[in-house]
């Protein structure tokens, strides 16, 4: 559907004067609203069709570099991206309760449990090591071996509900960047500004921004 209104406004080419165009731009807005309180928020625009390939375009060539750091490296940045949730975890409980109206000591357990879930991953570090370098296992036939490895499968795309907007969302997107996959985050329309925020959290964490990017 926005496509479609990004499409009919490059044909048109009158968006100042088209009523048509200010219908349809008005259309094409998320506009944030705290469900309690009635107040506005951010706004969100999606991208044009030029646009939205470029996103996907360059997530797609980034990939393979991203798929070539080592694992130890990006358990680095997992760490460094728990330290900042810690740090920001008010402003993301609050980004959480202003965006869709949920209490705060519920939205508090959404980023407790996954940083409870990134610390699973730290404690296991050897387990997953073993994943990514080869596991060998003696093969049916006599005297043979067989080693599994498990590789980058390449860009990640999330289509994300509005209920839990910042713990499923994080729920994929922690493992894919350990695992060394790019994500492509498409929040619901009614959580974008806590999608808008999860990208910052995890670029402020020290990945590349090419490794996650967010399609309102």
């Amino acid at each position: 559907m926005h496509i479609l209104i990004h499409e009919h406004l490059k044909v048109c080419g009158q968006s100042q004067s088209c009523q048509s165009c200010h219908e349809l731009l008005s259309e094409c807005v998320y506009r944030s609203t705290n469900p309690l309180t009635g107040a506005s928020g951010p706004q969100f625009y999606p991208p044009t069709r030029d646009a939205f390939e470029t996103l996907v375009s360059g997530a797609a060539s980034y990939a393979s570099e991203f798929a070539q750091t080592s694992l130890d490296s990006r358990f680095v940045l997992v760490e460094q991206l728990r330290g900042v949730l810690v740090d920001r975890q008010v402003d993301i409980r609050e980004r959480i309760h202003t965006t869709i109206g949920k209490p705060l000591a519920d939205s508090e357990v959404e980023v407790l449990d996954i940083v409870a879930g990134i610390d699973v991953y730290l404690t296991r570090k050897n387990e997953l090591r073993r994943l990514v370098y080869g596991i060998a296992e003696r093969g049916v036939v006599p005297d043979t071996e067989l080693t599994f490895t498990y590789k980058p499968v390449g860009t990640v795309g999330l289509i994300m509900p509005w209920n839990f907007p910042f713990w499923m969302p994080m729920g994929f997107i922690v493992p894919a960047l350990l695992a060394g996959n790019p994500v492509m985050l498409k929040p619901s329309p009614y959580a974008s500004a806590v999608g808008a925020l999860i990208v910052d959290l995890v670029r402020a964490s020290g990945f590349d921004k090419r490794a996650i990017q967010v399609v309102h």
